[in-house]
């Protein structure tokens, strides 16, 4: 992610303004022009694919919007509006699984996007998908019952403008400064910017105004649980349970602690109960191959990290977790789904990194050293690049605020 260039970010605002006047056609030619120049970065050539998907869609000439919004996925593959867009057109072309594909990628992406939830809420409800439609009801709830500005600092928090996030969210916690909801966020934004103990101080701050909140108890759970204060997690943790002794959610958060403080064996009961009920994600079975390797049992930990991939075949967790237990030798037909996995658009970077460790010691085991340093190099490379843009996210951030 690259600082902007001020007349890049100048040129925007003016495209911006002519799709607010409908002149779309307008807009587009600037787009196009702006596209053309030498100097613009990654962020404002991803902007201009949007603007001209937006005003094409705006004429109805959907298919040329999506032609813009598959160039800008080209550059940006986790562009969460690209994908609502992508809904808009093909639902108006008539392509109605199409577009619940792409507002569903929406919703994965930016989770405060209300449009793309709003949008899959009718397309659950005539395909009798009871369960999915729930879900969407009750977030189209959650988000709705939001105050503005903090459902606006969300949807930034979520969409990458982390400084932009956390001054409106400020802002509103100037005049509302008691809000349970600003304050979650804002402790959320600290999160991501990892200053953790502002967030544990945010949430213990939420606690003591909110006692009964258990969405406040979860959030300072997790908290705890990352700056390894594990018996608060612990305490924290049993009492969600025993408040609601049915939510996996706070069963594996009981777990996780109870590993934490040592207490492995009652760990890994609640992993296999959760399994037993046939609740369990590819998550639980790393979670619980953790567990098991912890206690020195390779056999069965490498059995539940392979009933992870069996779940979601590009877990690269799962697989980079088979490469640490130092004895495990990948399959072909291993190694062939890595492969595929470090070239799907449809994974998250963290993922392919992982896989292209995996990939680096499988071929390694197999003295193949050459395809095994190309892997190794590219996880590296994708992991340089996470890493870059937190970073960048950071020291943008701390200018916002300088």
């Amino acid at each position: 992610m690259t600082l902007r260039h001020p007349s890049s970010a100048s040129a925007i605002k003016g495209i911006q303004k002519l799709i607010t006047s409908n002149d779309f056609l307008g807009a587009q030619q600037s787009a196009y022009e702006l596209l053309k120049q030498a100097h613009i970065d990654l962020d404002t050539k991803v902007m201009c694919w949007y603007l001209i998907a937006v005003s094409a869609r705006l004429q109805k000439r959907n298919q040329q919007a999506v032609d813009a919004l598959n160039s800008l996925l080209a550059l940006n593959s986790q562009h969460a509006r690209a994908q609502q867009e992508l809904g808009y057109n093909y639902r108006a072309l008539g392509e109605g699984k199409l577009a619940s594909v792409h507002f569903y990628k929406a919703t994965k992406l930016n989770p405060a996007l209300l449009s793309a939830w709003q949008a899959l809420l009718p397309i659950y409800k005539d395909a009798n998908q009871h369960e999915a439609y729930a879900l969407c009801r009750k977030q189209i709830d959650q988000l709705s019952a939001l105050p503005k500005p903090i459902l606006a600092a969300t949807d930034l928090m979520h969409d990458g403008k982390i400084a932009d996030a956390d001054l409106l969210c400020r802002r509103y916690l100037q005049e509302h400064k008691h809000s349970l909801e600003g304050l979650l966020l804002l402790s959320e934004i600290a999160m991501k910017l990892k200053a953790t103990s502002e967030a544990e101080f945010i949430l213990e701050t939420c606690a003591e105004l909110a006692p009964t909140s258990v969405e406040a108890k979860y959030e300072l759970f997790k908290v705890y649980s990352k700056l390894g204060k594990f018996a608060k997690a612990l305490s924290i943790a049993q009492a969600l349970v025993k408040n609601d002794s049915d939510n996996t959610f706070y069963q594996l958060a009981k777990a996780t602690a109870l590993v934490g403080v040592g207490s492995i064996k009652e760990a890994i009961d609640i992993y296999q109960h959760v399994i037993a009920t046939r609740k369990a994600v590819a998550n639980v079975y790393l979670l619980l191959g953790h567990a098991l390797k912890t206690q020195g049992n390779i056999a069965e930990s490498i059995a539940a990290y392979q009933h992870a991939y069996e779940i979601e075949p590009y877990c690269g967790d799962a697989y980079w977790s088979l490469a640490n237990t130092k004895t495990y030798q990948f399959s072909t037909d291993e190694i062939h789904t890595m492969e595929i996995g470090t070239k799907s658009d449809e994974k998250s970077t963290s993922d392919r990194v992982h896989l292209h460790f995996a990939l680096g010691k499988a071929f390694e085991d197999q003295e193949h050293y050459e395809k095994a340093f190309f892997h190794y190099d590219a996880g590296n490379q994708l992991q340089h690049t996470i890493i870059t843009y937190s970073s960048q996210k950071h020291t943008q951030f701390v200018q916002s605020q300088i």
